[in-house]
């Protein structure tokens, strides 16, 4: 059986634990590992290509695409959108799968104006909420459950 890549985006910074923690979790449980690889973009080497085509060029080989959107929007990149913005809009275009998790905002948080509009944009999807990386990991395992299921009905006669 060939294991499905799952594309994990959101703003590096704000996620860098999260990222890590999930990406680890889904490449070495020993249940997820066989169905799914997770790429984070952190985990390549240097290289001489555009970050843009990389992350793309991943896009293209995934299965699913799993947003994370929180509280900020990230750096503009050279066509005016994030890098986030610009791999969720390129998963949905060429068809892949998305699961998308929107952080709850606290007491006091303010979301970035154009995350807010990225997550109007994305709640096309049905997507969930979560309140940390303890719980966001608990919700991705549920929605990649509910995916495989999902899967099945749709093969089975």
């Amino acid at each position: 059986m060939r294991r499905k890549q799952i594309f994990i985006s959101s703003v590096q910074r704000e996620f860098a634990q999260a990222r890590d923690k999930l990406a680890s979790f889904i490449n070495n449980d020993p249940y997820w590992s066989q169905f799914f690889y997770a790429f984070i973009f952190e985990n390549l080497p240097a290289s001489q290509r555009s970050p843009s085509d990389i992350y793309l060029g991943e896009i293209d080989r995934c299965t699913i695409y799993l947003g994370i959107f929180g509280l900020r929007y990230g750096r503009l990149n050279v066509n005016g959108i994030s890098a986030t913005e610009q791999e969720f809009d390129y998963a949905i275009e060429i068809g892949r799968d998305p699961l998308i998790f929107v952080k709850n905002l606290t007491p006091g948080a303010h979301r970035a104006k154009r995350m807010q509009a990225l997550i109007r944009k994305a709640s096309t999807h049905t997507h969930t909420t979560f309140r940390n990386t303890d719980h966001l990991c608990s919700e991705v395992q549920r929605s990649l459950l509910y995916w495989q299921q999902d899967q099945n009905r749709r093969t089975t006669p």
